[in-house]
């Protein structure tokens, strides 16, 4: 298409040819109202066709992201949490939090791992640890009670401490990540300390 206009173009030109211009204004409207139509139908893809007899991939409610959670859960999680969990990855918990690299963090406890969103990072903005691979866990509290910090101490041993969390949270957490840890960590005397 764009071929044939360029030879029409230099053909009907007004530098080219004696005339007004007329022949080429036609031209260059029929060109824009060829356009148009195609712009109007959309992109051409296989979404467009006609359906196949029986069911297609990646379609029905398994397409969707997180389609086993209840859809207000979907809400709280956002897109890219849900990308992030695994099929029938069941949720425990979301909590917001912040951690030494972000001061906003959104963690979640599955029955699989712990994942956080760091909603301030560029890149690489979801993490997440499996609890196979957490040694311990445990809780600190601030001095006057009011804000609580959940340290997580991977079998690697670079301690993850996500903070400003309201002390029945990191309990909340603690309860559910301690029995999911490789051998069932007791729980441990709580221990308060400055700065969480």
């Amino acid at each position: 298409m764009a071929a044939a206009y360029r030879e029409l173009a230099k053909l009907h030109h007004p530098d080219r040819t004696a005339d007004d211009g007329a022949r080429m204004r036609e031209v260059n409207a029929a060109y824009d109202a060829i356009g148009r139509s195609r712009r109007d139908k959309g992109p051409v893809s296989v979404a467009n066709q006609p359906r196949r007899a029986g069911p297609a991939a990646g379609t029905g409610p398994r397409a969707t992201p997180g389609w086993w959670l209840a859809p207000t859960l979907r809400r709280q999680l956002g897109r890219e949490l849900l990308d992030a969990l695994q099929p029938r990855e069941d949720v425990l918990l979301v909590a917001d939090a912040s951690t030494w690299d972000s001061p906003s963090v959104r963690l979640v406890a599955t029955d699989r791992r712990l994942l956080w969103l760091r909603d301030d990072a560029p890149v690489a903005r979801v993490r997440f640890l499996p609890y196979r691979n957490v040694d311990e866990v445990e809780a600190r509290y601030s001095r006057r009670g009011r804000r609580g910090e959940l340290r997580v101490k991977p079998l690697d041993g670079r301690r993850l401490s996500f903070a400003a969390m309201t002390p029945q949270t990191v309990e909340t957490m603690l309860r559910l990540l301690r029995p999911r840890l490789p051998g069932g960590q007791p729980p441990k005397p709580q221990t308060n300390g400055g700065g969480a």
